[in-house]
């Protein structure tokens, strides 16, 4: 048997395990599998957290599984963030190669360590006792994914009267299957949680004008969608006396994308809008029944940017009401990025990247 195709059969065959793993008791852990709805990609993340349209770099793989199929450099890339004023930390690594036949492979990996946690004991109303800590805890989570997309290309027919090549459409799908796992360690009792699913993508681009001079398309839109969390399996706490379970809830993403090579202003343009669908508990709406409070929260994207003298980048976007800039540069095969997000909780202040292309 192919050892790809082992791999592949394995981590299916553990989602469908985690999926229908008994408990003895449900209940929610408030705090598990918070690392999955980080953003990640710095540049990404500058122009509002609209990239499931954006076939730009390694790092869009985590917005779309099906972005490698797109890509046609090999690409290593690494970055950190410190939100919330400080308040939390992690990083995240991406690769990305391209195969034979418009196939290509990305993978990334997110770490999170949170070093020691003060403990406090509570009163009975529930607030925080004053004085030094009971206790210390962490908790530390990884997230580890692995995406196989391929592009399909169709030339548009063009009339009899134009001028130039024709134009391409590019259909691509793409597969990505991830295991989150989380280790909390409360009064010196390791906890481990599990949770191995699947990312599902779908991404359309096509060309609207070609650049004879350059031989590349010069302008174009880009379309796609993504299902994050598609299999309905749950985070299960394999070492906890009371068989702690918790739903992993499924995100819905839509966006598109408008590339301008001309260039217009002495500068190459990039605009992205997305929509976020998500659900999750807590979540109010019409649909929602009286006895559940799950639902679907809806948040808008969008940003843009301007690549100056194929070096220099300058973006901004809004998130969710929530403004965010940047700007990158680039030398050679070598590309820095800075991202700056207003948070309300407090600003977060530093998410740089840093990575090459060959």
């Amino acid at each position: 048997m192919c050892p790809v195709f082992r791999l592949l059969s394995t981590i299916v065959l553990s989602a469908l395990f985690f999926s229908a793993f008994p408990a003895d008791k449900q209940d929610t852990i408030l705090h598990a599998a918070e690392l999955t709805r980080l953003t990640s990609g710095c540049r990404i993340a500058a122009m509002g957290d609209a990239g499931v349209a954006l076939p730009v770099h390694a790092p869009a793989t985590f917005w779309n599984p099906a972005t490698p199929g797109f890509l046609t450099e090999y690409e290593v890339w690494a970055e950190g963030a410190v939100l919330y004023g400080g308040l939390s930390k992690h990083a995240a690594g991406f690769a990305q190669v391209p195969l034979q036949n418009q196939i290509g492979i990305g993978a990334f990996y997110a770490p999170y360590f949170s070093g020691a946690i003060p403990r406090y004991d509570t009163i009975p109303a529930g607030q925080r006792s004053e004085g030094k800590p009971v206790g210390y805890f962490r908790n530390n989570q990884h997230l580890l994914a692995l995406s196989v997309a391929k592009r399909f290309t169709f030339p548009l027919p063009r009339p009899a009267v134009a001028v130039g090549f024709p134009l391409p459409l590019d259909l691509g799908v793409g597969l990505s299957f991830k295991s989150f796992w989380q280790s909390v360690d409360p009064d010196g009792a390791n906890r481990i949680g599990m949770n191995v699913n699947c990312d599902v993508g779908l991404l359309a681009r096509i060309g609207l004008d070609y650049n004879l001079q350059k031989k590349e398309v010069q302008r174009e839109v880009t379309i796609g969608v993504a299902v994050k969390n598609a299999l309905p399996s749950k985070m299960v706490w394999v070492n906890s006396p009371y068989h702690y379970e918790e739903p992993v809830y499924h995100s819905e993403y839509y966006g598109i994308g408008y590339i301008d090579r001309s260039p217009l202003l002495y500068a190459d343009w990039t605009i992205a809008l997305s929509m976020h669908r998500e659900m999750g508990e807590g979540v109010q709406t019409p649909q929602t029944s009286d006895d559940t409070t799950a639902g679907y929260a809806i948040s808008y994207h969008g940003g843009i940017e301007a690549e100056l003298w194929n070096t220099v980048f300058l973006r901004a976007g809004v998130s969710d009401r929530i403004p965010e800039v940047g700007t990158g540069i680039r030398y050679r095969n070598f590309r820095l990025d800075y991202a700056f997000r207003f948070d309300a909780i407090g600003y977060s202040p530093v998410r740089l990247g840093f990575g090459t292309y060959f």
